[in-house]
């Protein structure tokens, strides 16, 4: 079960920052802007600074295609 926690996190993060920008009013800060969080970055980024560079880079390569799919 823990080798599929991290991968499980991270399409967590990945589904989260889009309904994190579908809920999140676009008046919030009184801009007309849209708020974008990046947790799926910065979990990366942190998997890359922590575990390794070898894991990053594939989390990165995997999730990245999936970000262009979708």
């Amino acid at each position: 079960m823990r080798k599929f926690l991290l991968p499980l996190l991270f399409l967590f993060l990945f589904i989260v920052e889009s309904l994190f920008v579908e809920f999140l009013p676009a008046k919030i800060f009184g801009f007309e802007r849209i708020f974008v969080p990046h947790f799926l970055f910065t979990a990366i980024l942190f998997l890359t600074i922590f575990v390794g560079k070898k894991h990053g880079i594939i989390y990165a390569a995997i999730f990245g295609l999936l970000f262009d799919i979708v």
